[in-house]
């Protein structure tokens, strides 16, 4: 009876143990109309990068230290970036406020899901001559594959493309390859996005311009005449946190010919928006079945 009694508050302790490891989320009631009220249960991923990033949204730095991309600080030779600048006046002098990044939650669903909240700042990078954006770079990390694109072409149009950046550490930790879909919940309003870049270390949550406008956030300050594109944007970030729901392994659901980091022949600037669309929706109904059923 003794070895019994153990053996069942070993099973007991452990099953505890298990439950205890898992956390829930529940979405804001503004967004019950898309994801339901109940609360979404899943495993944790990386919590400890989880506080690195909130020591670098809230105070500029990672274990203590001052770390670019948490901040604009000035280096021991009164630099920014690498780049002289007036302002410093001492090594270590934080020239930004810490940009918060909103998070609450990063989990594996139980389909395997990843969910997380987070701040929606505005990604331009890509081809084109958008401007308004200090950080704005010609190339992401997704690109279509034809040869025949001129140098800067094979990369997503932040201004015709919704995507995500999803930092390196998540991608790893999540199994989050570039090219998965993802859909992007604010209040009642969904939009589909894909993968499409991959951003500094200890950032989390940004979106292309496109992403931005699908979400009802117009932040295109000047358009071209001819073209209707955005020439010009008011680099601010979504007024809200916003729900990020990523499909690992989805690229192949995308098209079952690409590979993480590029998309197949199929997939052009032409039709690539509207199949991220129509695929997205399919992944999240696939979602909504296996996980918000249940509930």
């Amino acid at each position: 009876m003794l070895s019994i009694s153990r053996v069942g508050l070993c099973v007991v302790f452990m099953v505890g143990a298990s439950v205890a490891r898992g956390e829930t989320y529940t979405a804001p009631a503004s967004s019950a109309e898309v994801l339901g009220r109940a609360p979404l249960s899943g495993v944790p991923v990386a919590n400890d990068w989880k506080a690195e990033i909130a020591e670098c949204g809230s105070k500029g730095t990672v274990g203590g230290q001052l770390v670019q991309g948490c901040g604009r600080w000035c280096d021991d030779q009164l630099r920014v970036n690498g780049k002289a600048n007036s302002k410093c006046t001492r090594a270590g002098q934080l020239l930004s406020k810490p940009h918060p990044r909103k998070n609450t939650a990063i989990l594996k669903l139980r389909d395997g899901t990843i969910l997380f909240d987070a701040k929606l700042s505005l990604d331009t990078d890509g081809p084109g001559t958008i401007q308004g954006d200090s950080t704005r770079q010609l190339t992401t990390s997704l690109t279509y594959s034809d040869s025949k694109y001129r140098k800067y072409d094979k990369y997503l149009n932040a201004g015709a493309i919704p995507f995500i950046v999803v930092p390196p550490t998540l991608r790893t930790r999540a199994q989050i390859e570039i090219g998965d879909l993802a859909a992007v919940v604010s209040g009642n309003r969904i939009a589909y996005a894909v993968v499409g870049d991959s951003g500094p270390a200890y950032n989390l949550g940004e979106g292309s311009l496109k992403l931005h406008q699908e979400l009802g956030h117009n932040v295109c300050t000047e358009t071209d005449p001819l073209t209707g594109g955005c020439t010009k944007v008011d680099d601010v970030d979504f007024p809200t946190a916003v729900i990020y729901l990523v499909f690992p392994g989805s690229f192949r659901v995308l098209c079952k010919d690409s590979v993480p980091g590029k998309l197949c022949p199929a997939l052009t600037p032409d039709n690539l928006a509207a199949q991220i669309g129509a695929k997205g929706k399919e992944a999240f109904e696939r979602f909504k079945g296996n996980v918000l059923a249940g509930h």
